[in-house]
């Protein structure tokens, strides 16, 4: 069911972008566009943050229960990660699309695939980390507005917990307004 809905998802969001960031579905290993370029590298970064903020409360990132095991795939962080993936990365690659701060000529084009070029992949990275930091109130079980990191830390923790009692109803997921 994920791969339909993923793949109709893509699709959909192909069809919204502007002439030079239409796609078609999702592409990676390399990206062959500029808009599954921006994501693959987000997705990419975002993964290793929630990997560091599961290893920091003593789980295991390859250990999973949605995505497949395998030796060489952080399974957990996988599946952690399709909490966060459009209200971080996706949000953020639409938002520079939409608004103008991302043009055709911040990539480079080969026929190994599209990546960002120098200059474009520094202010992307900064407007990941800007991103990161925003504070939202979407976890339910804080008084508090929290930055999207520390949010990706108490989830790792109620995730954790629910492990250690067996019991899926101590993990409570995002709430979005």
């Amino acid at each position: 069911y994920e791969g339909i809905v993923s793949k109709n998802y893509y699709s959909a969001l192909g069809k919204i972008m502007p002439k030079d960031f239409k796609f078609n579905k999702r592409t990676r290993r390399p990206p062959r566009d500029p808009f599954n370029s921006m994501i693959s590298l987000g997705y990419t970064i975002l993964l290793h943050e929630i990997i560091g903020q599961i290893e920091s409360v003593g789980l295991s990132a390859y250990g999973g229960f949605v995505h497949g095991h395998t030796r060489k795939h952080p399974s957990l962080a996988s599946d952690l990660i399709e909490e966060f993936r459009q209200i971080i990365v996706d949000s953020l690659v639409i938002s520079m699309v939409l608004n103008g701060r991302v043009s055709i000529n911040d990539f480079e084009i080969t026929a190994d695939g599209v990546f960002l070029n120098k200059d474009f992949l520094k202010l992307f990275l900064a407007e990941l980390q800007n991103k990161m930091e925003i504070k939202q109130n979407y976890l339910s079980y804080l008084d508090n507005p929290v930055s999207y990191r520390k949010a990706i830390y108490h989830q790792s923790i109620k995730f954790s917990k629910a492990i250690e009692n067996s019991d899926p109803f101590l993990y409570n997921p995002l709430r979005i307004r």
